[in-house]
């Protein structure tokens, strides 16, 4: 029997801004109820962290929901960034050319200082 595809978001909020913690795989199975999640928190925020740590699978599926949500945020001037990815998701923007358009911060504190600052900066 083989395991079932899960992804755990959990959404928290630091200092104004909105951060989303994704466990599991992020694929074919788990994408449209994630991309419902975080496309509401992208409406009600306009700065937004997404730590990718936990994430342990990316699928193409996964790919285009990065793509949707950068759309989202763009048409909404929000800010996303996306913090500790693995080193597998960090091959897998790579090779996709994602690391051209994409805010990445080495880790979650790397990013909650970067938007703390931008918070205090408007």
């Amino acid at each position: 029997m083989s395991k079932q595809p899960n992804l755990d978001i959990v959404h928290a909020e630091h200092e104004g801004i909105q951060v989303l913690h994704l466990t599991g795989r992020l694929d074919t199975v788990t994408s449209p109820d994630a991309e419902n999640r975080i496309l509401e928190v992208i409406e009600n925020g306009d700065l937004i962290v997404i730590n990718l740590k936990e994430l342990v699978f990316i699928s193409s599926s996964g790919l285009r929901l990065i793509l949707v949500i950068m759309k989202r945020a763009k048409k909404k001037q929000a800010r996303v960034i996306f913090s500790a990815a693995g080193e597998h998701v960090l091959k897998l923007f790579e090779i996709s050319n994602f690391l051209e358009f994409l805010e990445l911060a080495e880790t979650l504190e790397e990013a909650l200082e970067r938007a703390v600052a931008d918070v205090r900066e408007r």
